[in-house]
């Protein structure tokens, strides 16, 4: 797991999910979920 520079959720990775792929976090201006990429490349 990495961490922005807000100690929010940057990146995560499970032993399941292939090497490289992650899911990923990008946050709003007031700490809300902006987007979330599953390791398949799809956006929430």
């Amino acid at each position: 797991m990495t961490y922005d520079g807000h100690a929010r959720m940057a990146t995560r990775h499970y032993p399941i999910e292939e090497s490289g792929h992650y899911t990923s976090w990008t946050y709003n201006a007031d700490d809300s979920i902006s987007q979330i990429v599953d390791p398949r490349g799809g956006y929430h």
